[in-house]
């Protein structure tokens, strides 16, 4: 039997059908992300800056003001105030409680004076703190249990010497502050005086 010459056709048109279909475009791919810049090295003015080791600076703390006031002058005996030996300086100063509370305080302490509670801290002239030294240092305890030590109304006056130690072998003139508190007494605030600039001499060997 004749084949029909439309079959070849059919099959044809059927293989290009498929073909295309087969050859259809395929989307695009995205673009490949930039890359990120890496981070800029810090400069000058982006790096952190480091922790301080400046010491400690206090201009001159003002004294305190209450019914209790503490005062100090360099010392009135025409020696030196301050004498440097062995890398020791030796502090000596006028020191002076005025008691305006309209009562006598009654100061208690193991040594020996109504004192006993005072310290000194000392600067260099540029305001820089070197340290603080206690009156009672190098003082012994006199008694295990505290005496009292009546600071009368109105001004009461005592030499102090102090033995510090820090201060620069450079250095010929700190600025020195006494501090302190009235211990066991019924005066509890703080004391401060004011500040003095003394010289420092070198003691004879």
């Amino acid at each position: 039997m004749r084949m029909s010459t439309s079959c070849p056709l059919v099959v044809l048109l059927c293989l290009v059908i498929i073909a295309g279909g087969s050859c259809k475009r395929r989307p695009a791919a995205a673009p490949a992300p930039a890359p990120t810049p890496a981070p800029a090295a810090p400069t000058a003015a982006t790096r952190p800056s480091a922790p301080s080791s400046a010491p400690a600076r206090d201009a001159d703390p003002a004294p305190t003001t209450g019914l209790v006031s503490l005062s100090i002058r360099p010392a009135s005996d025409g020696g030196p105030s301050a004498q440097r030996r062995r890398g020791v300086v030796s502090i000596l100063c006028d020191v002076t409680l005025g008691n305006q509370t309209g009562a006598a305080l009654v100061v208690k302490s193991h040594y020996h004076t109504a004192f006993d509670g005072l310290s000194v801290n000392f600067r260099t002239p540029a305001g820089e703190v070197l340290g603080e030294t206690s009156y009672l240092q190098p003082q012994s305890p006199y008694s295990i249990e505290p005496r009292d030590f009546p600071l009368p109304e109105g001004d009461t006056s005592r030499k102090l010497a102090f033995d510090c130690e820090g201060i620069p072998a450079d250095l010929t003139e700190i600025i020195i502050q006494v501090v302190g508190t009235l211990p066991g007494s019924d005066y509890a605030e703080a004391l401060r005086s004011n500040s003095i600039t003394i010289k420092i001499t070198e003691a004879s060997q």
